[in-house]
C-alpha cells in the first residue's frame, strides 16, 4: 500500500501499519516527514542555507522588475508627452495632474502591494528573523544524534568567503540605493516640470484675468461715460418740454382771460344754422327774462286755480261720502232690529215647543204609570 505527498510516491514506514484503516492520519504523517526530510537536506548544502533564493528565482524577480521598470517609464513618457501636448489647455491642466498623481499612486499603491511586500526583497533573507532558527533542528541537544550535528564539513567559509558575501551584499544594497536615488531624482525632476507648467499656466491665467478686468474697467468707464452722456440729454429734454410746457400753459391762459366766454360780451350767440351754440351761451335778454317772468306769473296763477277747484271737488265728496255713510248705518241699525226680533220669535218658539213637549212627557208617563188603559 502506498501513499502520495505531493506527486511524489511514497511508502509507508513500518511503524505506521497499524495505521493503515485510517488512511487520512497515514499521509498526513508521511507528508510532514518528508517535509523534515526536505529541510534536513537543505542543511546539509550549505549554498541553500545561506544564500537563501535560488539565482534562478532571483533572476525571474529582477527580469520581472525591470519589465515593469520599463513599463513604469513608458507610462511616465507617455504623461510627460501628454502633459506637453496639453500645455495650453490651462482650464484642465490642474484636473489632469490631479488624475495622473491619483492614478500613478494607485498604481503604485497596488503593484506594492501585489509585488513589493518585505518576504519578496532580495535582502529579505539577511534579515529574516525565522531563517536561521528554522534552519536548526527544533528538538533540545540531547536528544540530537551524532548524524543530527548542525554544523558540517565546508559550512564555514572563512573570512575571504564571509568578506565576499558582504561585498556583493554591499553591492547589492548600493546598487539599490543607486536605483532608488535615479527614481527620485527622476520623479523630482517630473514634479519640476509638472511645477514649472503649472507656473507658467498661473503667470498665463494672471495675464489672462489682468487683461480681462482691464477690458471690463474700460467697459465699466465707456457704459459711466455713455449714462452720463443719456443723462445730460435727457435733463436738456426735460428743460425744453417745461419751457414748452409753460409757454403753452401762458398761451392758454392768456387766451381764456381774453376770450368773449369769460369777459361775457354778448350774451348769447347764433350759429349760421339759426340755433344757439352752447359755448357761447350767457344769459337771455331783458326782454326774454320778462317774458319768462310773465310765463312763470301765468303758471303759478293755473296752479292755484287749479289748486282750489281740486279742493272743492275733495269737500263734495266729504259730504257725499259722509252722506252715504248715514245711509248705510241706518240700514245696517235695521238690519240688526229686525234680525233681533226674528231671533227673538224664533227663541219664542222654541220655549213654547218645550212646553208642550214637557206637558206631553208629563201626561206619557202618568199613563204608563197608571193601572188602567185610558184611550
Amino acid at each position: 500500500m502506498s501513499f502520495f505527498s505531493g506527486a511524489a510516491p511514497m511508502p509507508m514506514n513500518s511503524d505506521l501499519a497499524h495505521l493503515a484503516h485510517d488512511e487520512q492520519l497515514a499521509m498526513k504523517i508521511m507528508r510532514k516527514r518528508q517535509e523534515e526530510m526536505e529541510r534536513r537536506t537543505k542543511l546539509q548544502n550549505p549554498r541553500l542555507r545561506q544564500g537563501g533564493v535560488p539565482h534562478d528565482v532571483l533572476s525571474a524577480q529582477v527580469t520581472e522588475k525591470r519589465a515593469i521598470q520599463a513599463a513604469e517609464n513608458e507610462d511616465e513618457a507617455q504623461y510627460a508627452e501628454m502633459a506637453v501636448q496639453q500645455d495650453h489647455l490651462l482650464n484642465t491642466i490642474e484636473t489632469i495632474k490631479e488624475e495622473t498623481q491619483r492614478r500613478r499612486q494607485e498604481e503604485t499603491i497596488g503593484y506594492s502591494m501585489a509585488n513589493l511586500r518585505k518576504e519578496q526583497r532580495r535582502e529579505y533573507c539577511l534579515s529574516d528573523p525565522k531563517e536561521y532558527t528554522s534552519a536548526f533542528i527544533t528538538l533540545p541537544d540531547d536528544q540530537l544524534g551524532p548524524c543530527s550535528m548542525t554544523k558540517f564539513q565546508g559550512e564555514d567559509l572563512g573570512k575571504e568567503g564571509k568578506k565576499r558575501a558582504q561585498k556583493q551584499t554591499a553591492d547589492d544594497l548600493m546598487k539599490q540605493m543607486q536605483e532608488k536615488r535615479v527614481r527620485q531624482e527622476a520623479e523630482k525632476d517630473i514634479d519640476r516640470f509638472y511645477d514649472q507648467k503649472a507656473f507658467e499656466a498661473s503667470q498665463i491665467c494672471a495675464h489672462c484675468e489682468n487683461a480681462t478686468n482691464q477690458e471690463m474697467q474700460d467697459d465699466k468707464i465707456a457704459e459711466a461715460r455713455e449714462n452720463l452722456e443719456m443723462a445730460a440729454q435727457k435733463r436738456q429734454h426735460m428743460q425744453m418740454k417745461m419751457q414748452r410746457e409753460a409757454q403753452e400753459k401762458h398761451m392758454h391762459t392768456h387766451s381764456v382771460m381774453h376770450s368773449d366766454l369769460l369777459t361775457e360780451v354778448h350774451d348769447y350767440k347764433v350759429g349760421s344754422n339759426g340755433k344757439l351754440m352752447k359755448g357761447e351761451f350767457k344769459r337771455l335778454s331783458i326782454e326774454e327774462e320778462a317774458d319768462v317772468y310773465s310765463q312763470n306769473a301765468h303758471l303759478v296763477v293755473q296752479s292755484r286755480m287749479k289748486a282750489k277747484q281740486e279742493a272743492d271737488a275733495a269737500k263734495a265728496l266729504h259730504s257725499h261720502t259722509l252722506g252715504v255713510v248715514a245711509v248705510l248705518g241706518a240700514v245696517e241699525e235695521e238690519k240688526s232690529r229686525q234680525a233681533k226680533e226674528k231671533q227673538m220669535a224664533i227663541v219664542a218658539e222654541n220655549q213654547r215647543l218645550a212646553a208642550a213637549k214637557k206637558s206631553n212627557d208629563v201626561d206619557e208617563r202618568r199613563k204608563y204609570l197608571s193601572f188602567h188603559h185610558e184611550r
